[in-house]
C-alpha cells in the first residue's frame, strides 16, 4: 500500500491541498495553540492571583536580574521548569524557586532548556536537570540549592 502523494486538508468542507500535517496553510494549527502559561498555571493549581501576588514578591525581592545584576527584572521564571517536576504547594517555597531575569538572560535560560528537552525529552533524566541546576547555580547570585 502506497501512501497518497497528495490529500486535500482535513479541515471539513476544505478542498485545498493538504501539508504534511494533514491541513492546507489557511487551517494549519499554529505552533503550542491553546497552550499558554496561564492554562499551564491553572492544571498546577497557581491561580492568576497567586502567580500575581508570587510575581510581584520576586520581583520586590530581586529589583535586578539575578545573573548580570543589570537593569529591570523583565521576566519571572522557574528556575527548574514546572513541566521537569511539579512546583512546590507552599508559597514560600513555591517563591524561592523563582529567580527574577532580564530578557537576555531569560532567552539563555529558556534556549539552554529547550536544547536540553530536544536532546533528552521532557523531562530529562534526574541527572540531567541537577547539572543544568548547578550549572545556574553557579550563574545566579544569592541563589542556594536550599531553595529548590
Amino acid at each position: 500500500m502506497t501512501k497518497l502523494r497528495y490529500a486535500t486538508c482535513c479541515q471539513p468542507g476544505c478542498g485545498e491541498l493538504a501539508g504534511p500535517r494533514g491541513y492546507c496553510p489557511a487551517h494549519s494549527p499554529a505552533p503550542w495553540s491553546g497552550r499558554t502559561g496561564a492554562t499551564r498555571r491553572s492544571v498546577l493549581g497557581v491561580g492568576e492571583g497567586t502567580w500575581a501576588r508570587l510575581c510581584g514578591a520576586a520581583r520586590r525581592r530581586d529589583r535586578v536580574c539575578r545573573r548580570c545584576r543589570r537593569g529591570p527584572t523583565d521576566e519571572v521564571d522557574h528556575l527548574v521548569p514546572t513541566a521537569w517536576r511539579r512546583p512546590p504547594a507552599h508559597f514560600g517555597d513555591h517563591l524561592a524557586g523563582l529567580v527574577c531575569l532580564c530578557r537576555r538572560c531569560h532567552a539563555v535560560k529558556t534556549n539552554r532548556e529547550a536544547i536540553l528537552g530536544r536532546t533528552y525529552g521532557s523531562p530529562p533524566p534526574a541527572a540531567v536537570i541537577d547539572r543544568h541546576v548547578a550549572w545556574w547555580l553557579d550563574q545566579l547570585d544569592g541563589v542556594t540549592r536550599a531553595a529548590l
